[in-house]
Order: structure tokens, then sequence, then C-alpha cells
């Protein structure tokens, strides 16, 4: 069963990396592009690779890694996608570079958000060994569901970083019981000491009129039942989540404009995972 389960993992990540080779542009065109980004009233922050990471990170986003360019060539169609962009300076592309150097902010965010969630799954993974039957079964489905939602946020995010191409997308994908003003978060370095645990707020928001409906008995029994049950599942997603972690920490180490983000040095920080 382990070993089923091992298989899979890092599926998303190779599907991505598969688009990647898929969608890519030759020298030529390379140069081609890159001269048209040394035209007058274009950012110097623009260039050839640049373009190509946004290029490839939309179309893997509104494809989810299923590339259909309609017949075109790759090269073809980042040409005509450059040329659109450099001709509409203040449209998209003028937007989103003018926010540019706040992609560090995101980067720690992003940080950030990993680090808090993996001590909420920890504290409620404690918390299902619990004498009390009805925080105990809280705690076992809050945290089934939290790490699938964990594995959604990584397989997007790996998708949103691989070019980069919105600084709204982790705050877009952030679950909401997990949100906080994004001005604050910048200025942490560390996990605040008054944040206290908020799983069990949202599991009793989440399961808490439904488990007031049932009988102590039921709720006792099925607080055992997913103890025992559910070892291999969380092994499993945490298995996943680790592999779609390395894949972004792959993209957060391409070359391009964003190095200054290594300011932070995000990279030297592993992020904590705890498999059993």
């Amino acid at each position: 069963m382990i070993e089923k389960l091992a298989n899979e993992r890092g599926k998303t990540a190779d599907r991505v990396r598969q688009a990647l080779k898929d969608l890519h542009i030759t020298t030529p065109v390379m140069a081609l592009v890159s001269n048209m980004s040394m035209a007058p009233g274009i950012p110097k922050e623009v260039n050839a690779e640049w373009l190509r990471k946004k290029w490839q990170s939309e179309v893997i986003y509104h494809s989810e890694g299923h590339i259909d360019l309609g017949g075109i060539p790759s090269d073809i169609a980042f040409q005509n996608w450059v040329t659109e962009k450099l001709n509409n300076p203040r449209g998209l592309l003028r937007k989103s570079i003018s926010m540019a150097r706040k992609e560090v902010r995101h980067d720690h965010l992003s940080y950030f958000i990993m680090t808090r969630w993996d001590q909420e799954n920890a504290c409620a993974e404690r918390m299902r060994d619990s004498d009390d039957a009805r925080t105990s079964l809280m705690a076992s489905l809050w945290l089934s569901k939290s790490l699938l939602e964990q594995s959604r946020y990584l397989i997007e995010a790996i998708i949103l970083y691989s070019g980069r191409i919105s600084r709204n997308g982790i705050e877009r994908i952030t679950p909401g019981w997990l949100k906080f003003d994004p001005d604050e978060i910048r200025c942490w370095d560390t996990i605040p000491v008054d944040c206290a645990p908020i799983w069990l707020d949202h599991a009793t928001e989440q399961f808490g009129a439904v488990l007031d409906n049932m009988r102590t008995s039921i709720i006792q029994k099925a607080a055992i039942q997913a103890r025992e049950t559910q070892k291999n599942e969380v092994r499993f997603l945490r298995l996943r989540n680790q592999s779609d972690r390395v894949a972004l920490m792959q993209f957060h180490q391409m070359s391009g404009p964003w190095k200054r983000r290594q300011c932070l040095e995000l990279m030297q920080t592993s992020l904590p995972l705890r498999i059993e």
C-alpha cells in the first residue's frame, strides 16, 4: 500500500515540468524577442527570459497543465503573445511590471503561510489523541481536510511561481481561515508568540453543528476509528506535499530579475515537515 502511495507522489510537479518542456522556445525566437524587449519605453526588467516564463505560466495556468495551442507552434504562439503585450504597455504587462519589486514580499508571505499551516496541522494531529472524543474526532476530520487543501495550494503555487505571473496569486489561493493582513505579515521574521492555534475554531465551524446532533457513543466510536484508519492517508498526503514543495523550491531557484528575493534567505531555510 505504501509503495503504491509513494508512486503517486509528485505527479503534478512532473506534469508541470513536462509542460514547460513542451512549450520550449528556440534560440532564434528568444533572440528576436530580446531585441523587441529593448525598444524604447519598455522597462529594463523585461527581457526575453522574463517574457518566456510569464507566457509559459499563463498557458499552463489557464490550461491546467494540459497544453493545447490549437496546432500553432510554440515559437509562433509566444512571438504573437509578446507582440501583443509589448504593443500595449499600459495593459496587463505594464501593470504587472510596476508591481514586480514586491515579489520578495509575496515569497515571504508564502513562506509564512506554509510554516504556520504546518504548525496548525501538527497541533491538530496531537489533539487526535485527546481524551475528549469530540475534540479527537474534529482533529481527525480537520487534519485530512487541511492536508488536502494544502496539497491544492502547493499545486497552484507551483503553476503560479513557475513564471511568477500574479502578485496576488498566493493571497488569492490562501485558505480564508489562515489569512492575515499582508502588510502585517510583511514585517514578521518569525511567527508571533501571540498567534494562538486557530484550527480548533475552524474545525468547530466546519463540523460542530453535525457533531452536536450525534450521540456521544457514536462520536467515541468514530474518533477511535479515525485514529486507526487515518495514518496511511496522512502519510501519503505528507509525502505528496513534500514532493510538490521540492518542485516549488526549484522554481524559486530559477534565474531571473527576482534574485533580490534571496535577501530574505528563504532558500537557506528549510520548510518544516514532520513525517512519521
